[in-house]
């Protein structure tokens, strides 16, 4: 009698299931590497791919509100200018666009996030073929949805974000118009390259890059002497032309913003910034790299190949993936400034190609499924995973009153609507707080920085005192509290109140926090505050 089942019988279920999910693989990479339905497959892949990372960014994120990032692009969406006081205005431009026609909620933002790394995915796979087989461009496209920075990153839609399909267009468009001398894709890479500075300026690295490597490779005569880079030059300069004059206008205020922010650091701690840079750039792509090495197992001359490639396209494809990785390693050890892995996340783009399109890199027809399932499981245990994200989130807290910026919107509101019929066209206060309760406000307001107005321009004494303004702070911020009495002192007639909020997510009790808020009126301040 046989008190304790078999091994046979105990894993039989468990190889079935296995051999079921290899098959749905081997028929999906099937599906992506047919000539006559490939193209239109890939299209509903990555409109899955939408789907589930955006719904897995609604779950797992339920239990905050947006990043402030997030709310201070949609603030400058709604003063809308050829720059912004802090970074270029590329982000703000396509937020304005997105929420013209999606309404500013959370769901419709992350979604805007997963699009544009979406984007960028989708332009690897157009362009990868002209360096991959079928399978190895299937691979290719299932191991850059592996990297953090095109999902679980890509969520917060910020400069970085943004810069991530134009980064990977403008690599690729250059590559074939370097090969090709083609005016189409001259035009396009120069126009890539002036959106790439418009959404970050980070983006010189890119610019650097590539020059360089035209540079460097052997065909460099052939290329200058057509009319190739004077066209690429010519569409860049008239794309970022407006931007490069609002600039001169504004004492090129927002190049010097980084340098302040990001600069003025010991040689000690950017030895440090450059060593986190060095392992964690790689630490972002080990998934994808630690399957390339498993399933094709490269030798020392395949190593070799992924750095100086013998073939001349792939050299120059090498060449524009490492070196805007390289410079800027140099660059702030001379600057004194700031490193961090997220600013190189665009350049991900190029990685397939670099890593998998050498001969001496071979990938069975077996390995390439199991890529392409691992790819397909990542965001579906994340979908399973995302309800526990979000609770241990809201048990640990949120921080910087993350729980609590709809609250803030739902009270603000309806004090100024007790104070006034009027909208509410401008919310005062602290940076990151006003920003963010600003953006769950019906009224759409733009924002005044009531620590640094020059960082809010467009909310200036006669506006404040046409329109009027709400300000709110923390009430045991007493830094905030001050400049809240100044702008009290300076509108006698305004309605004060306090009041407490507590976040709660499914039934449990996050933080509570008293603010303090007046509602000035139009034509109730005397002269602003600062």
């Amino acid at each position: 009698m046989q008190f304790f089942p078999s091994t046979e019988s105990v894993l039989a279920p468990w190889w079935k299931l296995s051999t079921r999910i290899f098959d749905l693989g081997n028929r999906l990479v099937a599906a992506l590497t047919d000539p006559s339905t490939r193209e239109r497959n890939a299209r509903l892949v990555l409109l899955a791919y939408i789907a589930i990372w955006t719904v897995y960014a609604v779950i797992q994120k339920s239990s905050q509100d947006i990043n402030f990032d997030m709310a201070e692009i949609v603030i400058w969406s709604r003063e809308l200018a050829a720059g912004n006081p802090t970074h270029p205005p590329l982000a703000s431009w396509i937020a304005a666009l997105w929420f013209a026609i999606f309404p500013c909620r959370d769901w419709a933002y992350y979604l805007l996030g997963i699009v544009s790394a979406t984007s960028a995915l989708w332009i690897t796979w157009i362009f990868s073929k002209r360096w991959l087989d079928p399978e190895k461009r299937v691979a290719g496209l299932a191991l850059l949805a592996l990297v953090p920075f095109f999902n679980f990153i890509a969520i917060k839609y910020n400069t970085n974000a943004a810069l991530i399909p134009f980064w990977n267009l403008t690599a690729y468009s250059f590559l074939v118009s370097y090969s090709t001398r083609s005016p189409f894709f001259a035009a396009l890479a120069g126009a890539g390259a002036a959106a790439c500075m418009l959404a970050k300026y980070w983006a010189i690295f890119l610019l650097a890059g590539l020059s360089l490597a035209a540079i460097i490779d052997t065909r460099r005569s052939v290329y200058f002497r057509s009319p190739a880079p004077w066209i690429t030059i010519a569409a860049g300069s008239l794309v970022i032309a407006p931007h490069v004059a609002w600039l001169f206008s504004h004492r090129f205020s927002t190049l010097a913003y980084p340098m302040g922010q990001h600069g003025g650091l010991t040689l000690a701690e950017v030895a440090h910034k450059v060593f986190s840079y060095v392992i964690d750039l790689p630490a972002f792509a080990a998934a994808p790299l630690l399957l390339i090495f498993l399933a094709a197992r490269p030798g020392l001359a395949a190593i070799k190949d992924f750095f100086w490639p013998s073939d001349a396209d792939r050299r120059l494809a090498s060449l524009a993936f490492w070196l805007p990785i390289t410079l800027p390693i140099p660059v702030v050890f001379l600057l004194h400034s700031d490193l961090t892995a997220v600013w190189a996340m665009s350049a991900m783009g190029l990685l397939p190609v670099v890593f998998l399109s050498s001969d001496k890199i071979a990938l069975a027809r077996n390995d390439v499924v199991r890529i392409v399932v691992i790819a397909v499981a990542l965001p579906l245990v994340a979908l399973v995973l995302a309800p526990g994200v979000a609770i241990s989130y809201h048990l640990r807290g949120n921080g910087h009153h993350a729980g609590q910026f709809h609250l803030l919107a739902q009270a603000v509101e309806k004090k100024w609507h007790e104070t006034t019929d009027q909208p509410l066209r401008l919310l005062g206060g602290a940076h990151a707080l006003a920003d963010t309760a600003a953006f769950y406000l019906r009224d759409r307001p733009s924002t005044l920085n009531i620590y640094l107005p020059s960082r809010t321009p467009w909310a200036d004494e006669a506006r404040i005192k046409r329109e009027g303004i709400a300000v709110f702070c923390p009430s045991d911020v007493p830094g905030c509290m001050e400049k809240l009495e100044a702008f009290a002192r300076a509108a006698p007639a305004s309605r004060r109140s306090e009041f407490t909020l507590t976040d709660r997510y499914l039934g449990i009790s996050g933080e509570s926090v008293a603010y303090t808020f007046i509602a000035i009126a139009p034509g109730m301040l005397s002269t602003a505050p600062f």
